[in-house]
């Protein structure tokens, strides 16, 4: 799995945690970066779960890349545990490279 694969996998944890209608924008053929500018635009094809009310666009932008960075460190952690510590090292410097 590529970095970015696994970027946008967190994204859409992150954005399916924070908005009512991820499936069907996917469906629609919009990727996670998709939504998320649509949700940077403040753009009423976005549903937001009520308990998740902000009062400005940043900082629900905000609180999906937070959530996005928690995701990525998690799904890293459970790789790293089903693939080993070599694995994980090499796939860093891959990254980096």
């Amino acid at each position: 799995m590529k970095y970015q694969e696994l970027r946008d996998n967190a994204l859409q944890c992150s954005l399916e945690h924070h908005l009512c209608n991820v499936d069907d924008l996917l469906s629609e053929g919009k990727t996670p970066p998709d939504i998320l500018t649509m949700v940077e635009e403040g753009n009423s094809g976005v549903v937001i779960y009520e308990p998740y009310e902000y009062y400005e666009t940043s900082s629900l932008v905000e609180s999906i890349e937070n959530m996005r960075g928690v995701n990525l460190y998690e799904f890293m952690n459970v790789l790293t545990m089903v693939n080993g510590e070599e694995w994980a090292t090499n796939y860093k410097q891959e990254v980096e490279s």
